[in-house]
């Protein structure tokens, strides 16, 4: 209720204020007033747009103008039933303020403009109160949805931890988007597609996907079981097939969509005593290109993210001498961090990547340069 309010309070407030000085002036007092250096009031009569723009003299196309004005504010109303939260605030002030100069047209056949900005000699076109918040929810609409380009909603999967992923939940939360945790098995094909009809039922829409489940099983190739083979390439490789599958005829309805692999280094190199691993990242690569070839004409991009040696709370429990010796082979002369990926996921996952697919990132600081 509170962005009819809204709508209310901008159109009395407005009304209030032009029924004052059009009575001031009905008494014959020149509404021609200073109230400060750079800003006086004084009463003009619009018969154009906002700010004295486009003045018709010519009675058709000023019901013209009054008819589109009208259905203009119909669909604002439309909007604004149907939106919530503080898009549907911003819409309230541009529907208070319109609803405001509408009347005026539908009244008076013009609208009352009084407010005059000034620089010395130089002055502004003549607006009044509808006018201010029109142009401010307008602004802050713009701005919002700059903001919102640059945030994300954010679903994502567990597989047992349950008390962590509630802890990122209400994290994540409080940076203002929509965040929501699901219990879910990417290697299984009928919980994946579960998934993203759950997913879908929440957000109505999936824009990108990152597929990073995985799992490590090492071992020298004479001591690896077949099972430990199977479970490393069915969570590593076929989640990624199960999942792309899922959220596919989304996409395509949507013609548009991102897809981010986590592969690594290893996949692009291999690694002795990961057979399994190496296999299922160099598989994710394979995929990932061959969907970058079928979706590429509707506009779904698929790339591939290969880190290399990140340093977590879990490296940060091995031998320091190691770690040295892995940063000493580094050009950069670190290991990387979490945020390099994250970072990495959200560049292929934005418009600034629009031109991007089929493609392998490698973060790892020059490792396999």
């Amino acid at each position: 209720m509170k962005k009819f309010f809204i709508v209310l309070f901008v159109f009395f407030f407005d009304r209030v204020t032009k029924f004052y000085l059009i009575n001031l002036q009905a008494s014959g007092t020149d509404i021609d007033l200073y109230i400060f250096p750079f800003l006086n009031f004084y009463l003009v009569w619009n018969t154009g747009i906002g700010f004295g723009l486009a003045s018709l003299d010519t009675s058709f196309f000023y019901h013209i103008l009054t008819i589109l004005i009208a259905i203009i504010n119909f669909v604002l109303v439309i909007f604004l039933l149907r939106t919530k939260g503080i898009y549907a605030y911003l819409i309230a002030l541009v529907l208070g303020g319109s609803l405001g100069n509408l009347f005026d047209r539908m009244y008076y056949f013009a609208v009352p403009d009084f407010i005059d900005l000034h620089l010395e000699n130089f002055h502004w076109f003549i607006f009044n109160i509808a006018d201010i918040f029109i142009t401010i929810g307008l602004i802050c609409l713009i701005i919002a949805e700059i903001f919102a380009k640059n945030g994300a909603n954010v679903a994502f999967t567990y597989s047992s931890s349950a008390g962590p992923a509630e802890e990122l939940e209400k994290e994540l939360a409080q940076l203002g988007v929509k965040v929501k945790a699901y219990q879910s098995n990417a290697a299984s094909y009928e919980e994946a597609q579960a998934l993203v009809a759950k997913v879908l039922e929440d957000f109505s829409s999936i824009d990108v996907l990152v597929n990073n489940a995985g799992i490590t099983k090492d071992n020298l190739l004479m001591r690896m079981s077949e099972d430990d083979f199977d479970q490393v390439l069915n969570v590593n490789l076929k989640s990624i097939f199960n999942m792309t599958k899922a959220v596919q005829r989304t996409m395509l309805k949507q013609r548009k969509g991102s897809i981010i692999n986590m592969s690594s280094v290893v996949g692009v190199k291999g690694n002795a005593g990961q057979a399994n691993y190496a296999a299922s990242k160099a598989g994710i690569i394979g995929f990932s290109k061959s969907m970058a070839l079928e979706l590429g004409s509707r506009n779904i991009r698929t790339n591939v993210v290969a880190p290399g040696f990140i340093e977590t709370e879990m490296t940060a429990k091995l031998d320091e001498k190691t770690v040295a010796g892995w940063r000493d082979a580094i050009p950069l002369k670190r290991g990387g961090k979490p945020e390099d990926i994250a970072n990495a996921c959200v560049f292929l996952a934005s418009d600034m990547s629009d031109y991007i697919t089929g493609q392998v990132l490698q973060v790892d600081g020059g490792m396999l340069t």
